[in-house]
C-alpha cells in the first residue's frame, strides 16, 4: 500500500480483512488495530460477550506468568498458590495456569505435566447461557456432564463438560463469585 486511507478505517467500512501498518494506527493516535471489532460487529450481542478460555499446565508458574505477560501486555486477573489467570482483551481470551510438578498429575488431579493443555473452553456472561449451551450440546447428540454449580479454581461458577473425540476437555462456564477453593467441588446441580 503507497499511501494510507484518508479517513480512519473504524470510521468508514473497509473490506473484512484490510489491515494497516502499525505506524497508521500510532499516527491515528490508536495503540492497536481495531480490526477485531468489525468481526464482532457483525455477531449478535450475546455472542460478542464470550470469549475462548485456554488452561495450561505449567511447571514454573513465576517464569509462565512472567512469559504471558509480556506476551499479551497484561497483568493477572487473579494470582493464588500454584495458579493464575489472565482475562486479555486482545485477542478475547481467558488464560488460565496451573503449577504442576513435571511429568505428574497432582493429588487432585488437577493437573498434567508442565507444557500440556488442561482444558478449553467458552467463558460466557449468564448462567443462562451455560443452559443453553448444555441444551445445544446435548441437542446435538453430545455427552455433557449436565449444569453443576461448583466452587474450583478459586471462584464460584456455573458449569457444563464435554469431551472431544480424542479427550480433549472442553468447559462452558460463567464465574459467579470468589472462592477459596482449588479443587472442583460440586454444590448444587441444575
Amino acid at each position: 500500500m503507497d499511501s494510507f486511507p484518508s479517513a480512519t478505517p473504524h470510521k468508514k467500512l473497509t473490506p473484512l480483512g484490510t489491515t494497516y501498518p502499525a505506524s497508521f494506527w500510532r499516527a491515528e493516535g490508536i495503540r492497536r488495530s481495531p480490526v477485531r471489532f468489525k468481526v464482532f460487529d457483525r455477531l449478535s450481542e450475546r455472542e460478542s460477550r464470550m470469549r475462548l478460555q485456554l488452561a495450561l499446565n505449567v511447571s514454573d508458574l513465576d517464569a509462565a506468568v512472567d512469559f504471558y505477560s509480556r506476551m499479551f501486555d497484561a497483568e493477572p486477573a487473579r494470582r493464588r498458590p500454584g495458579y493464575a489467570n489472565f482475562a486479555i482483551e486482545e485477542p478475547p481470551l481467558k488464560l488460565v495456569l496451573f503449577e504442576t510438578a513435571a511429568g505428574a498429575a497432582d493429588a487432585a488431579g488437577c493437573c498434567g505435566a508442565g507444557g500440556t493443555i488442561n482444558h478449553l473452553g467458552v467463558e460466557t456472561e449468564t448462567v443462562e447461557q451455560v443452559v443453553e449451551a448444555e441444551r445445544r450440546l446435548s441437542g446435538e447428540g453430545l455427552d455433557t456432564s449436565g449444569v453443576d454449580n461448583v466452587m474450583c479454581c478459586y471462584s464460584e461458577k456455573s458449569e457444563t463438560w464435554v469431551t472431544d473425540p480424542d479427550g480433549s476437555r472442553w468447559e462452558w462456564y460463567v464465574r459467579t463469585g470468589d472462592s477459596e477453593v482449588l479443587e472442583n467441588v460440586v454444590v448444587a446441580s441444575h
